[in-house]
């Protein structure tokens, strides 16, 4: 029997219509980029620095996408990122490609639409010091999008021959936000 932990996926944002918030994280000895994130120059730096070591082309439209999505403290669909983006000279079919380089540099990661509230593709900032194997929830309510980092996720066995290419372990419920809304609306 072959064995295989869950898929790669990270990073997230804020739902609700707000603005990004930085995502304050937790201070690191190493140095690794998620305490590098705690300011929009911080995560524009840290865009750049991550985008060069690449080996790619370092372009404004990378780093751009790349520094929105370490910002971020939830998973992001592209008209999400494409509206934070709103000022740039940014087209769809650019960020489409942006997103799709991210992925195959392991800068950036696709969460699926896990529990029917959308089909929308999002993706997030791969941080480095997360695990490749993690759970993720999505709100039903809202549709906030985001990693469980403290949930273990079992290995699969399959079969001889099965070459798995990945595994999501996908939790949903309410967030913490909509759950006090709707004990709100029940007391009114």
């Amino acid at each position: 029997m072959a064995s295989q932990s869950a898929h790669d996926h990270a990073g997230h944002a804020h739902a609700h219509g707000e603005p990004i918030a930085l995502l304050p994280t937790p201070a690191s000895a190493s140095g690794s980029p998620a305490s590098a994130a705690g300011s929009p120059a911080s995560a524009s730096a840290l865009a750049r620095r991550l985008v060069k070591e690449s080996g790619g082309r370092n372009t404004g439209a990378r780093r751009n996408v790349l520094a929105c999505l370490i910002a971020a403290e939830r998973a992001l669909s592209h008209s999400e990122i494409e509206a934070q983006l709103a000022d740039s000279d940014l087209d769809r079919v650019t960020l489409y490609r942006v997103l799709e380089w991210l992925v195959e540099q392991s800068l950036a990661h696709r969460v699926g639409g896990l529990s029917g509230f959308d089909r929308a593709m999002r993706f997030a900032f791969s941080r480095p010091e997360r695990g490749q194997a993690h759970a993720h929830f999505q709100c039903v309510q809202c549709g906030t999008t985001m990693c469980l980092d403290g949930v273990d996720v079992p290995s699969l066995s399959v079969p001889d021959g099965i070459q798995l290419q990945g595994i999501e372990l996908a939790a949903y419920g309410f967030c913490a936000r909509c759950a006090e809304q709707n004990k709100t609306a029940v007391k009114l």
